[in-house]
C-alpha cells in the first residue's frame, strides 16, 4: 500500500499532465476490501476509484494499480486470486494504457505452474 502511494506521489505531475483530476486517469484495484479501504484512508483523495476486483468490474480507466497484498510469506502457497482464474483478468482488463503491478516478485518466481500468478509474471517479464 505504501508503493502505491508513493508511486501516485512520485507519478503526479505525469498522472495529471493534462490537468485532469487523478480520478479520471488512474483506478486502484486489490481482491480485499480491506485492502481497498486502507488505501482509500491513506491516499486521501476522494476522486480515486478504489475497490476490488468484483466491486469494480465492467469499469475502465486508463491506468490500473493492481495492488496484489501477498507478502513473501504467501509464495508458493494457494491464493485466492489463483482459486478463482478471473480475478487477474478482469483487474487486468480494466486498463485502457497501463497496467502497474505493486507485489512481491517472490508470489510470481514460486507461482504454482498455470496458475494465473505464474501467468502474469511470465507477461510481466519477472519469469522466463
Amino acid at each position: 500500500m505504501a508503493a502505491i502511494i508513493k508511486w501516485i506521489q512520485n507519478n503526479y505531475k505525469y498522472l495529471n499532465k493534462d490537468g485532469s483530476s487523478l480520478g479520471k486517469t488512474i483506478a486502484i484495484i486489490t481482491p480485499f476490501k480491506a485492502q481497498s479501504d486502507i488505501i482509500r484512508k491513506e491516499l486521501k483523495n476522494d476522486s480515486v476509484i478504489i475497490g476490488t476486483v468484483h466491486a469494480l468490474q465492467g469499469a475502465e480507466q486508463k491506468i490500473i494499480l493492481f495492488s496484489m497484498v501477498y507478502d513473501e510469506k504467501s509464495a508458493g502457497q494457494d491464493l485466492f486470486i489463483d482459486k478463482n482464474r478471473n480475478i487477474i483478468n478482469v483487474a487486468v482488463s480494466r486498463a485502457k494504457q497501463s497496467f502497474y503491478v505493486f507485489g512481491n516478485k517472490e508470489l510470481f518466481l514460486q507461482a504454482k505452474d498455470n496458475s494465473p500468478t505464474k501467468l502474469l509474471g511470465k507477461y510481466l517479464g519477472i519469469i522466463k
